[in-house]
């Protein structure tokens, strides 16, 4: 839906019923992506009735945890819990603002901020980097697993359009519970990266491999690779042109072509027009246009594995097969989920997670038992 019809619809519905009656199952669902409870996310919304007041009230919970948090009498426990919640309820303040609201940026920033506190409460389990790749100063957390044994296999995850990498923790979690090393990348134009989102981006992560590759503590032989939308396509891209990529995972992995551009939802061009730094629509349409991942999907060698929605308005159903079929030379595994759209947020805990791990493990193995 159209951002600016999403915000009246709201206005209007959280005006008569109030925010926490307007929830569906499927919302919580995609809210819990976060971190943030159900029963924590019903209790905040209780009391909003407006746009405005969605905004106020998650950026006020998010303020009350990180003081809390930063509290000289708190415990490193509760600052882990509170700063992560903190960093989920900036993320929450901003759901209704435009892409390039300013706000909604600062609110970004306050997220990615309080999600750093929290991940450096993990200790020597957690390192923030900038990597020089390809003419690019990236952003990457890197998460070491507790194995006490031989290096862990290691995934680069990579997050959607509109998203960073704070906020695919949800990903990083199990495969970090089950011993497996995980770097998250911000590409340029996301989260604290600057600069504009390259066509080429598969070269910067061949650099971020490089990098990688330059540390004793982790695997070299069990690397993967997992995106989700627009990280799908990038991880792809990797995978067909550098074989230190052993398996490849994919949620909803744009399948785009010919006609299928003119039927994107319309807000997928702000996130375009901002992470390719475009200046107006046509120029977006062309780069946007040259997004494609037939040409290469016959140049993939390593297992592959792909998750779509039946009623994906992106990766649509006849692009998809065609999609399929181009992937000539990769062993291949697809999970379906007929009733879900775009990156199948539904299931991302509850199946798309788990069914990943499971899959790791038949192809690389998993140090700890799940």
């Amino acid at each position: 839906m159209n951002p600016f019809l999403k915000r009246c619809f709201a206005n209007l519905f959280f005006g008569l019923l109030g925010a926490r009656r307007c929830l569906s199952k499927s919302a919580l669902s995609q809210m819990a992506l976060t971190g943030l409870s159900r029963d924590d996310i019903v209790e905040v919304s209780d009391s909003i009735r407006s746009v405005a007041g969605w905004r106020r009230v998650w950026e006020q919970s998010g303020r009350e945890s990180y003081e809390k948090a930063a509290g000289a009498r708190t415990s490193l426990e509760e600052s882990r819990a509170l700063y992560r919640r903190a960093s989920a309820c900036f993320y929450m303040a901003q759901v209704f603002l435009d892409f390039n609201d300013p706000e909604g940026m600062k609110l970004i920033d306050g997220a990615a901020d309080a999600f750093e506190r929290y991940a450096k409460t993990l200790g020597d389990r957690f390192e923030a980097h900038t990597v020089s790749t390809a003419g690019h100063e990236v952003r990457v957390h890197l998460f070491h697993p507790r194995t006490g044994g031989a290096p862990p296999p290691l995934t680069i995850m990579v997050p959607s359009l509109g998203s960073s990498k704070e906020h695919i923790y949800f990903m990083v979690e199990p495969f970090f519970d089950a011993g497996v090393a995980c770097l998250t990348v911000d590409l340029p134009g996301v989260g604290r990266t600057k600069g504009a989102m390259p066509l080429d981006s598969q070269k910067i992560f061949q650099g971020v491999i490089d990098w990688l590759n330059t540390r004793g503590d982790w695997d070299h032989e069990r690397l993967a690779m997992m995106g989700m939308s627009l990280g799908a396509y990038w991880t792809m891209k990797t995978a067909a042109e550098d074989s230190r990529v052993k398996v490849a995972m994919g949620i909803s992995t744009p399948a785009i072509s010919g006609n299928h551009w003119d039927e994107l939802p319309s807000h997928y061009w702000d996130y375009f027009a901002r992470v390719f730094a475009t200046p107006d629509f046509p120029s977006t349409r062309r780069v946007a246009q040259q997004l494609s991942l037939f040409d290469v999907m016959d140049k993939i060698h390593c297992p592959v594995l792909l998750f779509h929605g039946g009623r994906d308005r992106v990766s649509q159903p006849d692009a998809m097969e065609l999609f399929y079929r181009e992937t000539r030379h990769a062993p291949l595994t697809v999970q379906t989920y007929p009733e879900l759209g775009h990156c199948c947020l539904e299931q991302l805990i509850d199946d798309v997670m788990p069914r990943s791990l499971t899959w790791f493990n038949e192809r690389l193995g998993l140090p700890l038992s799940v």
